[in-house]
């Protein structure tokens, strides 16, 4: 944890955790409010989903993982793999937006890719500034929750998806009093699209 002095904008940046420490942490040792900012949005992207692995080997090339094994020395190989990581999180090619599950809104891709931008002019001025984008967003989205494996939207009526049979076909389902009815307005592809990875094999 860091505290700004009264008057300050920034404060020495700390050397531990490179793959969450803010671009200008890295370029010039400071780290300020935008950095927490930035910390945050690598963190959502990261619960929603984005690659961010702990491991070395997944960060580096082809050409990178050769050269990495023919290091012998395991500070040196750590410090190759740490330079990797600076040049990728400076020059904003940490985040990868495209690995976000399907289901992932645009608007969250766009509140992530803000939030992380590598020069810190262009990120939300604020945590709170972040967060009431986040709300206004998160509001007007579907909420899904996973029952028994099945995702299950509650709206104004209560809608499923169930993979039938376990064999990768998907269809959408509301509920009405008589029971549950077929939703044929969303093409199978775009079920299996969004809800094949998470869920187990149900039956109707």
């Amino acid at each position: 944890m860091k505290f700004l002095p009264e008057g300050c904008e920034s404060v020495p940046g700390s050397g531990h955790s490179l793959l969450y420490r803010p671009p200008e942490s890295i370029l010039s040792g400071d780290y300020a409010v935008v950095g927490d900012v930035y910390q945050v949005g690598l963190l959502l992207y990261q619960l929603l989903g984005g690659f961010l692995p702990y491991e070395e080997a997944p960060w580096l090339s082809e050409s990178q993982r050769q050269y990495y094994a023919a290091i012998s020395d395991s500070f040196e190989r750590r410090r190759y793999v740490d330079e990797i990581l600076k040049t990728k999180i400076t020059s904003g090619a940490l985040v990868s937006l495209g690995s976000l599950p399907a289901w992932v809104h645009p608007h969250l891709h766009k509140i992530i890719s803000k939030a992380t931008k590598s020069d810190p002019s262009r990120r939300f001025n604020s945590a709170s500034e972040f967060l009431t984008k986040l709300r206004s967003v998160t509001l007007h989205l579907p909420n899904w929750e996973i029952v028994d494996g099945v995702p299950i939207l509650r709206r104004r009526r209560v809608f499923r998806v169930l993979q039938l049979n376990g064999n990768g076909h998907f269809v959408a389902e509301k509920q009405q009093p008589s029971g549950w009815r077929r939703v044929t307005k969303i093409p199978p592809d775009r079920l299996r699209m969004l809800f094949a990875p998470l869920m187990q094999p149900s039956e109707p």
